[in-house]
């Protein structure tokens, strides 16, 4: 099978230049950050250590074990920058199967994803214009999906069985779009009584939208969305009520295919 690479898109990691301090300046700026009103209800664990010597700069119940957090992406920023180094792109591309005749692709599309962690709808949408300027109008074959780049291993093994719906906690993909996650916006409706406004994003034929939520004159908000995995598709529900003059709300959840 003949492959034309028709474009790539792509997303550059950099680094950022690091600035020098002394032991006792950073031991001071973490303590000034730790009194601050905020953590006084909260447990903090901090530890700095010298990259190249392994010294311990601070030390603040760096042996308690807590929920990293974002802190976890300061991990998977250095590992990136250490075995992909700072030059790396992370590369979207886009074949064709079959000739070319004018306009139109005599075969299929292949988007061949390469891990960009930044591959949004929007990015779909730039893609999608540049095949166009390239002057393809038409595809008479069908679209095919490729994340071949990377393994079978769809969470990190250290994580266990234990899922959630929240956005943070999706499958991994090398082709994964808007973070693998659904964007659920809802909005009360015209007058108490009415069903909450719901909309997705994506809009795709995967998701149905079950609304049980009311929009209520007042009271507190209490709408919640969770999806439920069905065969092919994945419906949302929506429960809970939502105050007539509320501003709205978006729910994030995650997905379990994201090829689809």
């Amino acid at each position: 099978m003949r492959l034309t690479i028709i474009m790539m898109a792509s997303l550059v990691i950099f680094a950022t230049s690091a600035f020098a301090t002394t032991e006792a300046g950073i031991s001071t700026v973490i303590k000034n950050i730790l009194r601050d009103r905020c953590l006084n209800q909260s447990d903090t664990a901090v530890m700095v250590m010298e990259a190249t010597t392994g010294k311990v700069l601070f030390n603040k119940n760096g042996e308690k074990p807590l929920i990293p957090a974002s802190v976890m992406k300061l991990v998977t920023t250095a590992a990136s920058l250490r075995y992909l180094g700072p030059d790396y792109r992370f590369k979207t591309k886009i074949f064709y199967t079959g000739q070319r005749r004018g306009g139109k692709i005599m075969g299929d599309l292949i988007i061949r994803g390469g891990g960009d962690p930044q591959l949004t709808p929007e990015s779909l949408w730039l893609i999608a214009q540049e095949i166009k300027r390239r002057g393809i109008t038409e595809i008479k074959g069908g679209l095919f999906l490729d994340e071949s780049f990377f393994d079978k291993l769809r969470r990190a093994p250290g994580l266990g069985s234990f899922r959630t719906q929240n956005p943070y906690d999706a499958m991994l993909g090398a082709l994964s779009v808007n973070f693998n996650t659904v964007a659920v916006h809802i909005y009360p409706g015209l007058r108490p009584g009415d069903p909450l406004i719901v909309g997705l994003e994506p809009e795709t034929d995967y998701f149905t939208v079950n609304n049980n939520g009311e929009t209520k004159a007042t009271g507190n908000r209490t709408v919640s969305a969770m999806r439920v995995n069905g065969k092919g598709k994945v419906k949302v529900n929506i429960t809970g009520r939502m105050r007539q003059s509320d501003r709205g709300k978006i729910i994030y959840l995650n997905i379990d295919d994201p090829l689809r």
